[in-house]
């Protein structure tokens, strides 16, 4: 009887990080986070003011929601959870950064870079 309250601490401390239901995984949070940096590169190309900018991405990241067939309040609480939970996030950027690195490999060689 002694070892009861020791087991159920375990257990309440199991079910208390677990992962809200809903929230994006941590392979669709790094392919989430590789288009939101892409969409970011691809914005930076061309000049304008940040507010305009500003407005520009929220509407992109609104339509990426969409195609990952997830809210905007979903991508917040992903968003959320991951910041909450920092070595989760750690991988996530990692395979997000290996990815983007992957594919820049893989581009065609630029001439116009030697």
């Amino acid at each position: 009887m002694r070892c009861l309250p020791l087991i159920l601490m375990v257990l309440m401390a199991c079910g208390r990080d677990a992962r809200p239901p809903g929230i994006l995984d941590e392979q669709q949070m790094t392919l989430f986070l590789v288009d939101i940096y892409l969409a970011e590169a691809r914005m930076s190309q061309f000049p304008m003011k940040a507010d305009s900018a500003r407005k520009i991405f929220q509407a992109h990241e609104r339509n990426l929601a969409e195609r990952y067939g997830v809210s905007d309040s979903i991508v917040r609480l992903s968003y959320q959870y991951y910041f909450e939970h920092p070595k989760e996030f750690d991988r996530i950027l990692e395979a997000a950064i290996d990815t983007l690195s992957l594919r820049e490999q893989r581009m065609p060689f630029n001439t116009q870079s030697q």
